[in-house]
């Protein structure tokens, strides 16, 4: 059985509210640690989500349609839809859309007309063998690790996160540090991987 991020984190909030919480029903204390560990969502909060991840669905496909028409002349340096200079105000007023475009589809990388295609690198977030998603910097894969094991503790625990690297094999560990307690590991990684733009037939050999 596949079990997701999300519900992952709420069996070790609900393992740590029975080890650890108040005499209540064992149902009661469960609901009690998801509420404090902000793993639930209203209808409506979720309704939201998902009308805001559809503009935003929206807004990257404007951009793309805006970056295929403001294209840069091969043999002129003006942008071929409104003959401005390159990079016309259109694309520069673009670039800063890239964060959010980036983080709908965090594997497409932008690629100017004159450039050679870059190799992509990526980092992976995951628990023991289970994915939790990918990202284009190595700040925010560590960040939903240290909030997925920030959930897992009581509020008001004291957390002292430590990541241990290994730069030859591009991994890193997070191990924590919870009150007096040894530093112990959490089962999270961080793995940076390089996905090639374009497919290289000699590498197969």
């Amino acid at each position: 059985m596949t079990i997701s991020s999300l519900a992952l984190a709420a069996k070790k909030v609900i393992d740590a509210a029975w080890l650890h919480g108040d005499a209540y029903d064992l149902a009661s204390q469960a609901a009690f640690a998801l509420e404090s560990a902000q793993l639930l969502m209203s209808p409506e909060t979720a309704q939201e989500l998902e009308r805001l991840r559809s503009k935003l669905a929206e807004l990257a496909k404007q951009v793309e349609a805006a970056r295929a028409v403001h294209a840069k002349f091969p043999d002129s340096e003006h942008c071929q839809h409104d003959a401005e200079p390159w990079p016309c105000p259109t694309v520069a007023a673009l670039v800063p859309v890239d964060g959010i475009t980036r983080r709908i589809a965090p594997t497409q990388a932008h690629v100017t007309d004159d450039a050679e295609a870059p190799t992509l690198t990526v980092f992976r977030a995951q628990h023991d063998l289970i994915v939790m998603g990918h990202y284009t910097t190595d700040a925010e894969a560590r960040k939903h690790c240290e909030a997925e094991e920030r959930r897992s503790w009581l509020t008001g625990t004291n957390l002292a996160f430590d990541w241990i690297e290994d730069e030859e094999d591009g991994v890193a560990e997070l191990t924590i540090v919870a009150g007096q307690n040894e530093e112990s590991t959490t089962g999270y990684v961080v793995t940076s991987l390089e996905i090639a733009s374009e497919y290289d037939e000699g590498a197969d050999e």
